[in-house]
């Protein structure tokens, strides 16, 4: 019997199925992850969720997660490449190289700036113009007696009822990031709050009671992993990264790292506080789709600087 090959959009009607194939290929019972994609991201588009059908069977997919960024002073969309999987028994016959093909046409239609992903296998994503680039991950080993007391406090919140303290200082933290990812009010009550109350545990920074940061963190077994940061001035930084010791402290950790983003100054005070390093993952892929490489300089340079748009909770 021949076989029927059908490459065509996800219909709603086949969302479980999708899901299925993630959690099978993937071999990890996220369903609450990957529903995100179709029930709560503010931004999908049915067009943008593609897979190859053999003889009815949905075999392989590629899903592209559209973002709104902020570059050069103007808002552009980025389209994140996620969820690339293809069954074991139908792999290497190119399935997943037109569907690749084909998220980069419907990105072109999209007027989509440029595209990244993250991946372990750069070599098949490359030979569709992906490039990688290297992002670095800060670490800091906290040197005895090397923390100032800080005049915030921290407090652990709540998840319920939604943190809407955290969308305002967000919205005034994302004024200091030279690409800030623009995060609206859905994205904030679905993705993001879906992602991150099952990621880590979320802290406010105070000042005499008024919120002035906040911290998303999770204890692992030597160490405090950060999932995302804010203060919304300059005056707060050396405090709320102060708070972070005082944390690792509390918790009995000797070290922090994760996203900390390295804005002007953050690097001495993080030598100040211990003893830094870095590690540089090689995971990142890059490509322009609607933009030219000049004029997505300023995003290559937020990677590069650990001020990239995204954060944990982000993850596409």
């Amino acid at each position: 019997m021949k076989e029927s090959i059908e490459y065509s959009e996800i219909t709603p009607d086949r969302f479980e199925e999708a899901i299925k194939l993630w959690i099978k290929v993937f071999g990890w019972d996220g369903r609450s992850y990957f529903e995100n994609y179709y029930y709560h991201d503010p931004w999908y588009a049915p067009d943008c969720s593609l897979a190859v059908y053999v003889n009815g069977e949905m075999v392989s997919a590629v899903h592209i997660c559209r973002r709104p960024v902020r570059v050069g002073g103007g808002t552009v969309w980025m389209g994140g490449i996620a969820n690339v999987v293809t069954l074991e028994q139908y792999r290497r016959r190119g399935f997943s190289s037109e569907l690749l093909e084909r998220a980069l046409r419907v990105m072109e239609k999209h007027n989509i700036a440029f595209s990244t992903l993250g991946t372990g296998i750069n070599r098949h994503y490359a030979r569709h113009g992906w490039f990688t680039i290297s992002t670095m991950n800060p670490s800091v080993s906290l040197r005895p007696g090397s923390l100032s007391p800080s005049p915030l406090r921290l407090e652990e919140v709540p998840w319920s009822p939604f943190p809407e303290v955290v969308q305002k200082l967000y919205g005034e933290f994302q004024d200091r990031l030279p690409v800030p990812f623009l995060r609206n009010e859905g994205y904030f009550h679905g993705w993001w709050y879906r992602r991150a109350r099952e990621a880590g545990t979320l802290y406010l920074a105070t000042e005499n009671g008024s919120p002035v940061g906040y911290l998303l963190a999770k204890a692992e077994e030597d160490k405090i992993r950060i999932l995302e940061m804010a203060s919304v001035a300059p005056k707060y930084d050396a405090d709320l990264l102060h708070l972070v010791g005082e944390l690792c402290l509390r918790l009995n950790k000797s070290r922090f790292e994760g996203e900390v983003p390295l804005l002007p100054g953050w690097v001495d005070i993080l030598r100040e506080m211990g003893e830094l390093s870095a590690t540089c993952s090689y995971g990142t892929m890059f490509r322009p789709v609607c933009m030219s490489m000049d004029e997505l300089v300023p995003v290559l340079a937020a990677y590069q600087s650990k001020l990239q748009p995204w954060w944990d909770p982000d993850g596409f």
